[in-house]
């Protein structure tokens, strides 16, 4: 019967944070949060993802946002005007399975392909997500029903329990890709896995 308060109080923590709005899961020691509204958290400074196990510091003069409503994965940052360039720095459960960071990237050109989009290269090579093996992967693509050429360049790694699944993925048109690939390199090389 000891351990009825403490859940209870467990209980009343977790109500209290999501009433307030805060997305469980996520700790921003060291960075700024903001509200813009009630549906996008917005982050600078060093992010921290405890619940997936990983941080990762968000560059100067850029805004990590979070607009999910679920479970808290990461963020996402904008590049540039439109059409904008998106970098996606991510961690989830590991549910297809994937025994290999490869595995992982040779899935995200089949979504590309599925989607419709036009293939015209893919690279994968061995890489490193913080101290986690890693696949990097370079597509490019043109978009279903244009002639627009864009860039995926991603790092994606698995936790050493063969779950999460870790990414950062950036998606820009090709005319900025060499731009916008600092930015990429910049949160790649400040990644770290914390523990899962």
């Amino acid at each position: 019967m000891k351990k009825q308060p403490m859940m209870y109080c467990v209980l009343i923590t977790v109500w209290l944070l999501s009433v307030a709005g805060l997305p469980l899961g996520a700790s921003h020691c060291g960075a700024r949060q903001t509200h813009s509204n009630a549906d996008t958290t917005k982050y600078t400074g060093i992010y921290r993802n405890e619940a997936w196990g990983f941080e990762v510091i968000i560059p100067d003069g850029f805004v990590g946002e979070d607009g999910s409503a679920g479970s808290h994965h990461g963020f996402g940052v904008s590049l540039g005007s439109t059409p904008r360039s998106t970098i996606s720095v991510t961690g989830e459960a590991n549910s297809l399975e994937f025994n290999r960071p490869m595995d992982a990237a040779l899935n995200q050109v089949s979504y590309l392909q599925r989607d419709g989009n036009e293939v015209d290269s893919v690279s994968i090579g061995p890489e490193h997500l913080g101290s986690l093996d890693a696949s990097e992967l370079i597509v490019t693509y043109r978009k279903k029903g244009t002639a627009q050429q864009e860039t995926m360049a991603a790092f994606i790694a698995i936790g050493p329990k063969k779950s999460p699944v870790y990414e950062v993925i950036l998606t820009s048109p090709t005319s900025r890709y060499k731009n916008d690939r600092r930015v990429l390199d910049e949160l790649v090389h400040s990644w770290k896995y914390t523990g899962y």
